[in-house]
């Protein structure tokens, strides 16, 4: 399962959107998007213990550029290592190991669909590969935001997003 939090700006204070009034905001919102980045955690859940990992910590940005989509995270806790996909090339290096992977996406170049999580994604896109709740509005640093909930449709993606 993914949350995301998402800042409009020019929200009335008390104003409520729908879910369909929040993508369409995503969906005017994301065409203007041309960069982003931010701090992440990810931990991983093994069914078999019952339990998460200690988790990675990095950074992840996003970079539209010429109608090219650029994505990377930098994770920098426990052990070092960069995933980038640029167009339909994947790159994952691990300095420790010092050893670089790359992968062609092929056909599946749209799976990175599922990193950009609605960033300039098509809304019908979206409701196609996910189950989309609203959780309802929150303030974060002083300002509105609203919470939805993206749970994968597809089994091999949901694993994933817990």
């Amino acid at each position: 399962m993914v949350i995301l939090a998402l800042l409009f700006s020019g929200l009335l204070q008390g104003q409520s959107l729908s879910l369909e009034q929040v993508l369409s905001r995503m969906d005017q919102k994301g065409d203007q998007l041309q960069s982003m980045s931010a701090d992440i955690l990810q931990r991983k859940w093994t069914d078999i213990l019952g339990e998460f990992d200690q988790g990675e910590r990095g950074k992840f940005y996003f970079l539209r550029s010429g109608g090219d989509t650029y994505l990377r995270k930098d994770i920098e806790q426990p052990s070092k290592n960069v995933l980038t996909i640029a167009g339909s090339e994947v790159l994952f290096y691990q300095p420790s190991l010092r050893q670089a992977q790359r992968y062609q996406l092929g056909t599946h170049k749209d799976k990175t669909e599922f990193l950009l999580l609605g960033f300039g994604s098509d809304p019908a896109a979206l409701k196609e590969a996910y189950e989309i709740r609203l959780l309802g509005q929150e303030k974060i640093d002083g300002r509105n935001t609203y919470r939805l909930v993206l749970q994968p449709k597809s089994k091999q993606t949901a694993a994933f997003f817990v």
